[in-house]
């Protein structure tokens, strides 16, 4: 069906947008705030969307009564400082709530019960509160911002039976998330459950408030999380994605991740320097690990047994050699990345007990030699020695490791076109 749009300038500070289609015209909704009492005026049988024809204090419990069709709610930018709960009672066919940008303090108890809204936008506000009940039997959100709000603490409570396939909670002042303040939430469709919480204050992982059974995805990074203990993660059993970049984490002890079901870890920018021996042991889901820019100096060959199929980042530590039998737990088909390091030398049995390799990336780290020898039992797909001062050899790079396909130095002109 072929819609078309026209705006249509009434004044200043009013205006309508007419979607011309094979249905009837829909017209937007003004709010008008110099007639607080008063509902919605336009057409309110087919408004679909309601605006602000100037600024609002407050959206009072009839504000939008008679309005039955309503689909969006567009009032970002302006100056609402009150939802009173009942507000979006009686409204089925709600799809939007836009209210960033206002001067929101605090979500009642009762504000937002009984929808099958989309996407809530509450980002931008200066929200410090969610009160008990504030969102309830909210079944289908798709995306639910609260970034950018003044929120320090999430009180048990505040989501009750919330179905939501994202939840931004980003760029607040979270110091505190109480005893089962996330029990409420599961998760919308197939996507499941994926929790935002980065740029907060949070300082550990209590187990008692990341407590959801549903949770795909948790996002902590740049918080102030110095410590991972055993058991953290112990009650989210659907986990598969921790992001913990930028804390202040120092040391990856043994327990933090078995048991669990994850797949991707990610844990770069921290001050990591110490990674027990059997901290990835038997993670037969894991497929993703990034510990980039860290303070990692030895590499222990005794990681990562039982895995079947990972990406190893390591780049940006302070790796100085290759031990011996460095590989023997990876996978057949596994990519490892050790760019931006210090690495001088590599063990002559450094790829014992290894066959297959997919890539291993080397660059940018101060290595003056590379023996052939090193790789003559490994299938490899891909070696990366740009950025060292290997010298080109004779035969040209494939030389260096004759079972690779590719086979990268600086010193060398590029063999692949």
């Amino acid at each position: 069906m072929k819609t078309l749009t026209a705006v249509i300038f009434l004044t200043v500070n009013l205006f309508c947008v007419l979607e011309v289609s094979n249905s009837k015209p829909v017209i937007d909704c003004y709010l008008d705030s110099d007639n607080p009492n008063e509902s919605c005026y336009g057409n309110v049988d087919d408004a679909k969307r309601v605006k602000v024809k100037r600024s609002m204090k407050t959206l009072s419990e009839d504000s939008l009564k008679t309005i039955p069709n309503l689909f969006e709610i567009a009032m970002d930018d302006s100056e609402l400082e009150e939802i009173q709960p009942g507000t979006f009672k009686d409204l089925p066919k709600l799809n939007a709530i836009r209210l960033k940008g206002n001067n929101l303090r605090e979500i009642k108890s009762g504000t937002f019960v009984n929808l099958r809204v989309w996407y809530f936008f509450l980002w931008w506000n200066s929200i410090s509160v969610l009160h008990e009940g504030a969102f309830q039997n909210v079944t289908q959100v798709r995306q639910m911002y609260l970034e950018n709000n003044d929120l320090e603490e999430l009180k048990r409570g505040a989501f009750k039976d919330v179905y939501v396939r994202y939840l931004r909670m980003g760029k607040n002042k979270i110091s505190k998330i109480e005893a089962g303040a996330l029990a409420g939430l599961f998760p919308h469709d197939k996507y499941g459950l994926n929790v935002t919480l980065n740029n907060n204050r949070l300082e550990e992982i209590d187990p008692a408030a990341f407590d959801n059974k549903d949770m795909r995805v948790l996002d902590l990074s740049r918080n102030s999380i110095s410590v991972l203990r055993p058991g953290d993660l112990s009650k989210l059993p659907s986990l598969k994605t921790i992001i913990l970049t930028g804390n202040k984490i120092k040391e990856v002890p043994e327990g933090v991740f078995s048991g669990t079901s994850i797949v991707e870890i990610i844990l770069n920018v921290n001050e990591i320097s110490v990674i027990a021996s059997n901290a990835f042991h038997d993670m037969e889901n894991l497929d993703n690990v990034e510990i980039r820019h860290n303070k990692l100096k030895e590499w222990n060959g005794n990681w990562f047994r039982g895995t079947e199929s990972i990406l190893i980042s390591l780049s940006s530590n302070s790796f100085e050699t290759i031990p011996a039998e460095a590989f023997k737990n990876l996978p057949n088909g596994c990519i490892v990345e050790l760019n931006n390091n210090q690495i001088k030398s590599v063990s002559d049995s450094a790829f014992s007990g290894t066959t297959n390799i997919d890539t291993l990336l080397l660059r940018n780290n101060q290595l003056e030699e590379w023996s052939a020898d090193l790789l003559k039992n490994v299938k490899i797909e891909e070696l990366d020695l740009r950025g060292n001062n290997i010298k080109c050899p004779e035969d040209g790079s494939k030389s260096l490791a004759p079972t690779a396909a590719f086979v990268h130095i600086s010193a060398c002109p590029s063999e692949y076109f």
